[in-house]
This record gives C-alpha cells, sequence and structure tokens, in this order.
C-alpha cells in the first residue's frame, strides 16, 4: 500500500497537511481527499498544482481570486 501526504498551499501564505492520504481525486467541483483512518476532506475551489512520486507528496493551490 502506498500513502501520500497532501499539502494545501492557501492564498494568504498558509500550509495545510494531511497525511496517510490513500485517495487523492477531483469530483464535484472539489478536490476530495481520502486517509488511511477513512477520513474525507473536501477542498471546493483548488488545483492540483504538483504531484511527486518520489516523495509521496501532492500539492494542492488555493487560487488568489476566492
Amino acid at each position: 500500500m502506498c500513502m501520500a501526504k497532501v499539502v494545501l498551499t492557501k492564498a494568504d501564505g498558509g500550509r495545510v497537511e494531511i497525511g496517510d492520504v490513500l485517495e487523492v481525486r477531483a469530483e464535484g467541483g472539489a478536490v476530495r481527499v481520502t486517509t488511511l483512518f477513512d477520513e474525507e476532506h473536501a477542498f471546493p475551489g483548488l488545483a492540483i498544482g504538483r504531484v511527486d512520486l518520489r516523495s509521496g507528496v501532492i500539492s494542492l493551490i488555493e487560487e488568489q481570486n476566492r
């Protein structure tokens, strides 16, 4: 099983990190993240900025004009 970490970079410069991520999907106008512990996080209006498979990090970017 391969797990990743999602890093959300906010327009105001803040960051949110979610670990033990099993699934990331774009669905219903949001990026949805599911963790090993069946927690689901929805981030509407975000874009997937980068997926680094070597380090297991997926970066989500919050748009400035929201």
